[in-house]
């Protein structure tokens, strides 16, 4: 069995081919002041890996994802108009 997905904060995955996604993601690199969202495309390692280990992951593209580790260890995922604004 391969090792859960270990991610290293709040991760936003978005379309990396979109550029609404595109605007999006800058707007919020400028306004996170702190550095605690991280970023990965939805057509990336880090959305594969998700995918195959969580049946409850998004298959289609054109939504924003953000993946939330809890401290118990479990993975909370934030999905479209939720997503953006967890993020």
């Amino acid at each position: 069995m391969a090792e859960p997905v270990a991610l290293p904060g709040p991760v936003a995955l978005f379309d990396g081919e979109c550029n609404v996604c595109d605007w999006s993601v800058r707007f919020l690199l400028r306004h996170d002041r702190h550095g605690a969202l991280h970023y990965a495309s939805l057509q990336g390692e880090t959305a594969a890996a998700l995918m195959a280990e969580r049946p409850d992951f998004p298959r289609d593209v054109d939504t924003v994802v953000v993946a939330e580790p809890l401290p118990s260890g479990a993975l909370r995922l934030h999905t479209e108009s939720d997503g953006v604004v967890r993020a």
